[in-house]
C-alpha cells in the first residue's frame, strides 16, 4: 500500500513540477517532458529517510560545470541559481537534505570562498551551517587530483537546520601549496583559525591560517583602496596581464612582442590602471609588485586570475605615505623595472591566429631581494611588527622561489 501511495505521490508531483516549466500535464507534450527531464523527488525515493528528518551525512565530489553546458532546462526555486555552476546546486540540494545535526562536506573550487559570482552560496552555508572547517588548494606545484587542473576548497561543516539561531563558527585554513613528496602530510598539517568579524573584500572568505595573518588583516583594514586613487584618463599607466602563478608582476612599460618580421604587435590581454601623475603610479608600482599584495591576492581571490576587484580593493591609502618612504619606493620602482627587464628573455612561439611571435618573457623571482626591499618599507606604512614583515617577506618562499622545475614555468608568465 506504501509502495502505490508512493507512486502516486510521485505522479502528483510530477504534474506539478511540469506545470512550473510552463507544461501542461494533460496534453500529450507532458510525456515527452517527463521523458527528457527525468524528474526525481527525493522524499518519494528516500521516504523514509527523509521523512525522519533527512540524512545523517553528506559528502560529495559535486561536477564543477556552468548549468548552461550540462542541462537542457532551467533550474527553478533555487537560492543559488545566480552561482551559475552545477556545484551551488548539488551544495544547496545536499544542505537541504541533511537533517539537524548532519555532517556534511564537499570537494569544490576555490570560487566558492573567494569570487563575486558565489556570495549568494556563501550567504546560505552561513544560514544553514552552524560550524565548518574551510581549507583550500592549489593546482601548482602538486595538485589533489592528478590531471586536474583545478583550485580546490573542501567545506566540512556540521548542519544546523536553524542555524539562524546559533553562532556561526567558520575555521580557516590557508591557501596550501606543496610538493608531490609532501602529499601523505597535506592533511596531518593542516591549521585554523577563526573567521575574522570583518573582511577586507564583502563576502569572501579569507584564506589564512595563522594568528599572525588575522593581524595583518586588521592592519590593513585601516587603509583606502587603490581604487581610490586611480584616475580615469590618468596618462600615467600601470599595465599586467591577469595570469598570476608564483608572481603578480605589473609594469611602467608595455613589454615587448614582435612577429617574424620583427613588427612590434600590441599584447592583446594587456590591462591598465591609470594614475594622475608618475609619482602616484611610481609607488602604486611598488605596492602591487609586492610580496604584500601577493599575500593579499591569495587570500582573497580564487587565484586563477588577477582581477581588477583584488587590485582596486588593496588598502593602501598612498596620500599618507611619509614623504621619505614615498622617495624610497619611487626608487625601488624604477630598480625593478631595470631588473625585470634585465632578467627578461625571449621566448619564440607559434600561434595559430598569430603566427610566429616573440614574447618578452620575465622572471620575478629573480628580483625578489629588490621586492623585499619593498615590503620593507611598506612595513612602515603599515605599522607591520618584525614578525609580521618576516611572514610576509617569506609568504610561500619555497614554492614561489623554488628550483630550476619552477623557473621554467615562472618563464611562461
Amino acid at each position: 500500500i506504501l509502495t502505490q501511495r508512493l507512486q502516486a505521490l510521485d505522479e502528483r508531483l510530477n504534474r506539478l513540477l511540469a506545470q512550473q516549466y510552463g507544461i501542461d500535464p494533460d496534453k500529450l507534450e507532458y510525456e515527452g517532458w517527463r521523458s527528457s527531464h527525468q524528474p526525481f523527488h527525493w522524499f518519494v525515493e528516500f521516504y523514509g529517510i527523509l521523512n525522519a528528518g533527512g540524512f545523517d551525512v553528506v559528502i560529495g565530489n559535486p561536477p564543477y560545470v556552468t548549468v548552461s553546458s550540462s542541462v537542457g532546462y532551467s533550474v527553478i526555486a533555487y537560492e543559488t541559481t545566480d552561482c551559475k555552476d552545477l556545484y551551488a546546486l548539488v551544495m544547496e540540494r545536499s544542505i537541504k537534505l541533511a537533517q539537524t545535526d548532519a555532517r556534511f562536506g564537499m570537494i569544490i573550487p576555490v570560487s566558492s570562498v573567494s569570487t563575486d559570482g558565489f556570495v549568494s552560496l556563501r550567504k546560505l552555508m552561513r544560514e544553514r551551517l552552524g560550524t565548518s572547517w574551510i581549507s583550500s588548494y592549489a593546482e601548482r606545484p602538486s595538485k589533489l587530483f592528478t590531471g586536474v587542473e583545478k583550485r580546490l576548497t573542501i567545506w566540512i561543516a556540521k548542519h544546523q537546520l536553524n542555524a539562524k539561531n546559533v553562532q556561526i563558527e567558520w575555521h580557516i585554513s590557508g591557501y596550501r601549496r606543496w610538493l608531490a613528496d609532501e602529499r601523505e602530510f597535506l592533511f596531518s598539517t593542516l591549521q585554523y583559525v577563526d573567521l575574522p568579524q570583518a573582511g577586507l573584500l564583502a563576502d569572501v572568505t579569507p584564506k589564512i591560517y595563522t594568528n599572525t595573518e588575522s593581524t595583518i588583516l586588521y592592519k590593513l583594514q585601516g587603509k583606502q583602496a587603490l581604487e581610490l586613487f586611480c584616475t580615469n584618463g590618468g596618462k600615467s599607466r600601470i599595465y599586467y596581464t591577469r595570469q598570476v602563478r608564483y608572481f603578480a608582476q605589473f609594469f611602467d612599460f608595455i613589454p615587448r612582442i614582435t612577429d617574424a618580421s620583427d613588427a612590434v604587435i600590441p599584447p592583446s590581454e594587456l590591462k591598465e590602471i591609470p594614475f594622475a601623475d608618475t609619482p602616484s603610479q611610481s609607488i602604486a608600482l611598488a605596492f602591487l609588485n609586492s610580496s604584500l599584495f601577493f599575500w593579499f591576492l591569495s587570500v582573497h581571490s580564487d587565484v586563477r586570475n588577477l582581477n581588477r576587484r583584488e587590485i582596486y580593493a588593496f588598502p593602501s591609502s598612498l596620500h599618507q605615505i611619509d614623504s621619505r618612504d614615498s622617495k624610497e619606493l619611487q626608487r625601488l620602482s624604477k630598480v625593478l623595472m631595470d631588473d625585470f627587464t634585465a632578467h627578461s628573455h625571449v621566448i619564440t612561439n607559434n600561434y595559430k591566429k598569430y603566427g610566429t611571435l616573440n614574447i618578452q618573457s620575465f622572471q620575478p623571482r629573480l628580483s625578489k631581494p629588490i621586492i623585499d626591499q619593498i615590503d620593507s618599507v611598506l612595513a612602515r606604512h603599515y605599522g607591520f611588527s618584525d614578525e609580521e614583515l618576516d611572514y610576509i617577506i617569506n609568504y610561500d618562499i619555497k614554492y614561489r622561489m623554488g628550483d630550476e622545475l619552477f623557473s621554467e614555468e615562472e618563464g611562461e608568465e
